[in-house]
């Protein structure tokens, strides 16, 4: 059967391009990525902030089906299945992004989205009390027209292009051919990259910039008195320009020990706030990597990933400390780095690595809905990633036209 629309992907990049084919009364097909049953799963994310066990055969499928090596130990990830990532992060929106104001708003009233009460702390602080976003794909996904939405529940193989009929052939891993005449790619990086270069194999020639950012947790007390009395248990916060750094701040207590799956350590620290009337925070920190620090390239079939030098973690430590001190009366902070691919955030733009010769041969018609083309480093860039898909497909913008602007 052949499909005017499929999206491969069912995350948030894949939300954007459902809502814009919506608007235009297109019919599409949406292939969501499905888990096959195996005996032995292991948890390759090591982060302590939370409880992946249950997602291990997801995280694990998805890294062996996308044939990902990495020449340093990490925390790459990427999900296998029904709302992709979503099912991990993806909760915290940065409403300030580039783009159409009346689109914008469009799409916050159509996704229900609160923004973030902002805090006024300091000049070099922008602190807001976190409004985490009740999203859930499964349910929307439950929610659409059946006369115009069908999905598969499997997995892509590779894709082949016919260049006479001008038709994209997806082979999924049962053995089954999807034909379409446009193709979303909603995958992830990883994914993406690695279902381009199934089309062809010399379709990138030259290495490709992973832009992410190195992620630390920490540690601060407070007197109990401070800003943060009677404003809730979380807060996210920026440089003051909202690109040196930012992350999350939860205020330590029963709820936070839960939703972290933090040990017993942490209960103990809870109740030494008490004892000694201060109040405990725990703090997440993203910053940027240095540009070319981690390259992508492909040996065969395989997605190779290498990781340079990184920052030291001291220099990063000493501005936060300084920032802090000054805008919360932070009096001591404890920073811990974690391994590298922990912030989730990953971007590139291909189109700065493609051999044209080869993509001029089906780029009309293929449109990369997800960061595998971003030109911004966001921080918590979901929103930024929902409005580009959409825009991408209400607007018929294709990789074709991408490469012209």
């Amino acid at each position: 059967m052949m499909h005017k629309n499929v999206i491969i992907g069912s995350g948030f990049s894949s939300l954007g391009a459902i809502l814009g084919l919506e608007k235009k009364k297109e019919k599409f097909l949406i292939i969501t990525g499905k888990v096959k049953p195996l005996k032995k799963n292991k948890n390759l994310i090591n982060l302590p902030s939370r409880n992946f066990d249950k997602y291990k055969k997801n995280i694990y499928q998805s890294i062996k089906n996308n044939k990902l090596s990495v020449n340093i130990k990490n925390n790459f990830i990427s999900y296998l299945g029904l709302g992709g990532l979503s099912n991990l992060w993806g909760k915290i929106f940065n409403l300030d992004i580039t783009g159409n104001n009346k689109i914008k708003n469009e799409l916050i009233k159509t996704l229900k989205l609160e923004n973030h009460t902002k805090i006024d702390t300091h000049k070099n602080l922008r602190l807001y009390k976190a409004n985490e976003q009740n999203i859930n794909l499964k349910k929307k996904f439950k929610n659409l027209d059946k006369k115009k939405f069908f999905f598969i529940n499997s997995t892509v193989d590779n894709i082949k292009f016919d260049i006479e009929n001008q038709i994209f052939n997806i082979h999924l891993v049962n053995n089954k051919i999807i034909k379409t005449r446009k193709l979303y790619l909603a995958t992830g990086i990883f994914s993406t990259l690695k279902l381009l270069n199934s089309i062809n194999k010399k379709i990138f020639q030259k290495n490709i910039r992973l832009n992410h950012s190195n992620m630390c947790y920490g540690l601060f007390f407070v007197k109990k008195n401070e800003i943060f009395k009677n404003l809730g248990h979380e807060f996210i916060y920026f440089s003051c320009n909202k690109k040196k750094f930012a992350g999350r701040i939860s205020i330590l207590n029963k709820k936070i020990i839960k939703k972290y799956n933090l040990n017993f350590f942490f209960y103990i620290l809870m109740k030494l706030d008490n004892f000694f009337g201060i109040k405990i925070f725990l703090l997440n920190v993203l910053y940027k990597r240095p540009k070319n620090s981690t390259i992508i390239y492909f040996k065969n079939d395989i997605v190779k990933v290498k990781i340079n030098n990184d920052v030291e973690i001291k220099e990063i430590s000493n501005k936060l400390k300084k920032v802090f001190h000054e805008s919360l009366n932070v009096k001591g902070l404890i920073l811990k780095k974690t391994l590298v691919g922990s912030d989730f955030h990953y971007s590139c733009d291909i189109r700065n690595n493609l051999n044209m010769n080869i993509a001029k041969k089906f780029y009309k018609n293929l449109f990369i809905l997800d960061n595998s083309i971003s030109t911004k480093h966001k921080y918590f860039p979901t929103f930024q990633m929902i409005y580009e898909s959409f825009y991408r497909a209400k607007y018929n913008l294709s990789l074709k036209k991408m490469i012209k602007k």
